[in-house]
């Protein structure tokens, strides 16, 4: 085996094991590999704006409460994206993607 592929046994007629191998399919990974990094980025992207968001909302709270408010509203964004993607999901396997889309 070179180079980068996977190896897969299939049957011949003669009943026999055939070694083929196959390619890795590089454009797929790559696509996969910027839906991840999409996803990553969108949920790293809240952090640097917490402080300001808390700041806003509560312009007089103290540095340890101040710490405290900050780590709840970063907590409730991810934890939104948890039950947000597990119900839409659902809803995507229960009706469809092209539905729950539109």
């Amino acid at each position: 085996m070179t180079g980068v592929s996977e190896t897969r046994q299939t049957a011949t007629a003669a009943g026999g094991d055939k070694v083929v191998e196959t390619p890795l399919p590089l454009f797929k990974l790559v696509i996969l590999g910027l839906i991840v990094l999409g996803n990553t980025v969108s949920i790293w992207m809240i952090f640097p704006m917490v402080p300001f968001i808390v700041r806003h909302y509560f312009p007089d709270l103290d540095e340890k409460e101040f710490g405290y408010k900050a780590g709840l509203v970063a907590s409730a964004f991810s934890l939104g994206g948890l039950f947000g993607n597990t119900f839409w999901g659902m809803m995507s396997d229960a009706f469809g993607r092209r539905p729950v889309l539109l």
